[in-house]
């Protein structure tokens, strides 16, 4: 293609790397390009990870009833994986409000009783295993396992293989005004991490017929959590179960509620930081005009020679706006490659610094994350205002005169 030849050739790399103003355009352009890739690299790894957080902890769905226990025996549960050909997997459990307490320290915590033939099938909490072993079963009558989040081991500096009580408090049968509680002790297999500030400092795991025996409620249930084919359909296959038994007073909550807000947050901040950072690439794009602005007087006699020639003006204009774009490409290839490098040394300097803490991220894993959907969109974005800011230096060079440039020649 001419066009793409002369663009090439009036660009001339050698002497453009040797031209401050060239230099500083492109120099800004990859500050700015990698500054997006690192900024949406960084969103979209702490989406994933407060996801998987919850995913991995609550499932997809969570089916329960108001005001009582779920009761839907497992002929129930087969008709409803079969009306519903995108659940994969369902598993009972239960979760009960207690008190936490070793050797006079004590916490608050939120006991999960997990079936243990089917847990595995709807959670990860499994995989989340930070100290000892994953176990639900007793290995002796004896012993009642128990698995506590990082932070209730720390609060009750327990360790693996100590034992511990938990009080459950409920109201005396005989006197609503006084309560009796009822202990149990368990001892700690496991301490584990589950990826969430406030998960780690409340939860903690133990088998369904421990939690059962520990409240007195025989085989009831409080509900059912459920894996689907596709988590971001949660919302719809959950609305679309509950009409199925009959909506109140069973109630459903799928695993974008349990943060609605935070994540929507996300979303909403993610587009704000790229429509932010975007104005310095829109800045580094003009000074990419600026440099053509100068080429195109420099290359006055040339452009008129081609004019005189019967070069149109729309011959001119694609010269010259293929030299920005190529200039705009560079800069993109640039900081795309800086943005990655700056993206996987992030979780490292996050390690290092520790300048994101749990406790305000509510997530304990922070680490950047490089979509292909988040690359293109910076790429053609760059691209795009890229080959705007060049149109003005372009037309600029294809209405100049030509009896002016060639006088002197």
């Amino acid at each position: 293609m001419l066009q793409f030849r002369l663009a090439f050739k009036f660009l001339n790399l050698g002497k453009t790397f040797r031209d401050p103003t060239a230099i500083l355009a492109i120099f800004g352009m990859i500050l700015g390009v990698g500054s997006l890739i690192v900024s949406m690299s960084v969103f979209s790894g702490f989406e994933t990870a407060l996801k998987s957080a919850i995913v991995d902890v609550v499932g997809h769905i969570t089916i329960t009833r108001w005001g009582s226990y779920l009761n839907l025996d497992n002929t129930q549960q087969g008709d409803l994986k079969k009306k519903f050909p995108e659940i994969v997997a369902l598993s009972p459990y239960i979760s009960l409000e207690a008190i936490a307490a070793n050797k006079g320290k004590i916490s608050g915590i939120r006991i999960e009783g997990l079936e243990t033939d089917s847990y595995q099938n709807v959670l990860n909490v499994n995989k989340r295993i930070l100290q000892g072993r994953f176990t639900l079963s007793r290995e002796d009558k004896s012993e009642k396992p128990i698995l506590l989040g990082k932070g209730v081991a720390k609060t009750l500096g327990v360790e693996i293989g100590d034992t511990m009580k938990v009080i459950l408090p409920k109201p005396s049968p005989s006197n609503t005004k006084k309560f009796s509680p009822r202990v149990g002790k368990f001892t700690v297999t496991g301490i584990l991490d589950l990826g969430k500030y406030d998960f780690n400092e409340r939860i903690v795991v133990m088998s369904l017929e421990n939690a059962q025996s520990l409240a007195q409620i025989d085989d009831s249930v409080l509900g059912l959590r459920i894996k689907i084919k596709d988590a971001s359909k949660a919302a719809a296959v959950g609305a679309n179960i509950l009409k199925y038994l009959g909506g109140y007073p069973y109630r459903m909550k799928s695993w974008h509620e349990i943060n609605q807000n935070l994540l929507d947050a996300i979303q909403l901040e993610k587009i704000v930081i790229f429509l932010v950072v975007l104005i310095m690439v829109i800045a580094a794009c003009f000074n990419v005009a600026s440099t053509l602005y100068v080429r195109v007087i420099n290359r006055y006699s040339e452009i008129s020679i081609l004019k005189s020639m019967g070069g149109k003006k729309n011959f001119i204009v694609k010269i010259f706006a293929l030299q920005g774009m190529l200039l705009g490409a560079i800069g993109a290839a640039g900081g795309i490659a800086f943005g990655i490098f700056l993206s996987n040394a992030f979780k490292k300097i996050e390690e290092t610094w520790g300048f994101m803490p749990a406790d305000v991220y509510k997530i304990e894993v922070f680490k950047a994350e490089l979509r292909m959907t988040d690359l293109s969109a910076v790429f053609f974005a760059t691209f795009l205002v890229c080959f705007l800011s060049t149109l003005l230096p372009a037309l600029r060079g294809a209405r100049l005169n030509p009896c002016e440039g060639l006088r002197y020649e």
